[in-house]
């Protein structure tokens, strides 16, 4: 029997940490993602929520989060962070802070 190589996929996963901070927030931002060739594909973004520097449990957040600035703002703040993320991870591998 002989075997013959057609194609093959050479990828590599890359994990990004990302953080942004303000007076009482800060949220620590993990971007999954993976390269292949010339291309970044982001897989997945984790989003980890500090108080004054205490990690808060997510539910807790969002709670605490709506009822300080209204219904969907919790919703709308993550999907800002999200894109964020997305985006400056792109950039990074554009840049060529990954090759």
């Amino acid at each position: 029997m002989k075997i013959e190589l057609i194609n093959f996929n050479e990828n590599r996963h890359l994990n990004i940490r990302f953080e942004t901070k303000d007076a009482f927030i800060t949220c620590k931002i993990m971007v999954y993602g993976v390269i292949e060739g010339t291309h970044f594909e982001c897989n997945d973004i984790e989003l980890d929520f500090y108080l004054l520097d205490k990690i808060v449990n997510r539910k807790a957040f969002k709670e605490l989060y709506e009822n300080l600035f209204g219904k969907d703002s919790y919703e709308i703040y993550c999907n800002k962070l999200y894109e964020f993320a997305e985006q400056s991870a792109h950039e990074e591998f554009v840049n060529g802070t990954f090759k």
